[in-house]
């Protein structure tokens, strides 16, 4: 009769680590002189940063590129002395682009994959970051009629 919906209660605190990615995050957008907000919330093993404003596009970069960079180096900064038990990942993304990324790479891989089955023939995609290349292999993981490969860094 009714549907169920789930119902997230925020009480406005963040822990020490949040608070830390958060400063890290905002210190090194202020060096670049971008005009964005940042809002970050920690997960069970990692934390989610969004960045939205007037200079998102600016922050996400042609294809990405400077998301995906600014992801890595706040990550090697915030995790460099801690264990590999203590590090956590810090997944960072500006309006949803992550999400977007992730939908339109996996719609490539089983389109590309569904050709490969008709023609038989192999597929090579251009040059993609381990982040994508994990996302195009798990869209395909159960795809018993097909096997993917990667090359490279």
């Amino acid at each position: 009769l009714f549907n169920k919906a789930r119902v997230r209660l925020s009480l406005g605190t963040s822990s020490e680590e949040e608070s830390a990615v958060k400063q890290l995050v905002d210190k090194l957008i202020s060096l670049m002189g971008l005009e964005v907000e940042t809002f970050v919330e920690e997960r069970e093993k990692d934390f989610y940063v969004n960045v939205t404003g007037t200079d998102s596009a600016i922050f996400i970069g042609k294809h990405g590129e400077s998301i995906e960079q600014f992801q890595t180096v706040i990550n090697y900064i915030y995790n460099k002395n801690k264990s590999r038990d203590e590090a956590k990942h810090i997944t960072i993304d500006s309006n949803k682009y992550a999400e977007r990324r992730t939908e339109t790479l996996t719609n490539l891989a089983k389109r590309t994959a569904g050709k490969v089955i008709r023609e038989h023939k192999d597929f090579k995609f251009e040059a993609m970051n381990s982040y994508e290349r994990r996302i195009i292999h798990s869209a395909l993981a159960n795809n018993d009629k097909v096997i993917t490969e990667s090359y490279g860094n």
